[in-house]
């Protein structure tokens, strides 16, 4: 129910875009699965297969090598970027040109620009050769060079909107509201805190006390400078980390 562009009252109608994903899960190698995941969200492609690997490998008890860690710790802060891009591109132009630009990179590395299918459980396909890191760290400067802009031109754009929407904190814990929303509310939740794969790294939560939309805007960019650290941070680490990429799996898993 909309009055003047305002949203006053929906009515949530779970599971009409179920793709009955849980029960091709079950008829499946769990190797298999990662690229049914990997369908789930097609602007994080390859978070959804991190995802999956991971839990079989804490199921399992699987030990990631270090330089495949990293990698994957490159490669999810880098879409997490992307994603935020491909999002603000109402408020800010050049932010689909970053956007397109970060596929090329993505392809780059992994031989395609939407469903990467690069993680394994283990690590990840193969190591990232000097092309594909050359590519991150172009890509990372030019975004380093766009990005105060960027930022400036969504901020504008969500100005108008500051009190519209407000989530208090304590109906983001009572909702159970988390990611950028819930920390748009004051919600100082990040599961990197708890990920040993961030451990040693540059990064902080980046939270807002408003819990309106500008406020849900400002984190996303703020986020994206965090995660451009992260970025660089990995880069540097990679120059001078040896070693797998992955472990070996029995046939069958």
């Amino acid at each position: 129910v909309v009055d003047g562009g305002r949203v006053l009252r929906a009515d949530p109608r779970i599971g009409l875009m179920h793709r009955s994903a849980e029960k091709l899960f079950e008829s499946r190698d769990y190797r298999q699965a990662m690229l049914l995941a990997n369908r789930h969200d097609w602007l994080s492609p390859f978070t959804s297969e991190v995802c999956v690997a991971r839990a079989v490998e804490s199921a399992l008890g699987i030990a990631v090598p270090e330089r495949a860690s990293r990698i994957r710790t490159l490669m999810l802060e880098a879409e997490r970027i992307a994603a935020t891009l491909a999002f603000v591109t109402t408020a800010a132009s050049d932010a689909a040109r970053l956007r397109s630009a970060y596929l090329d990179v993505l392809e780059t590395a992994t031989g395609a620009r939407i469903h990467p299918g690069f993680a394994r459980i283990g690590g990840v396909a193969h190591d990232l050769d000097d092309s594909a890191i050359a590519a991150y760290g172009a890509w990372l400067e030019d975004l380093r060079t766009a990005l105060p802009d960027l930022a400036a031109a969504v901020v504008d754009y969500a100005a108008p909107f500051a009190g519209v929407a407000v989530l208090s904190r304590e109906q983001a814990v009572d909702d159970a509201v988390t990611g950028v929303v819930g920390r748009a509310s004051g919600l100082a939740l990040d599961l990197r805190a708890d990920d040993p794969s961030y451990a040693g790294l540059p990064w902080t939560t980046v939270v807002r006390p408003e819990g309106d939309i500008a406020a849900r805007y400002t984190v996303l960019v703020e986020q994206s400078r965090v995660s451009l650290g992260l970025v660089q941070a990995c880069l540097e680490l990679l120059d001078d980390l040896t070693g797998p990429i992955d472990v070996p799996l029995p046939k069958v898993l």
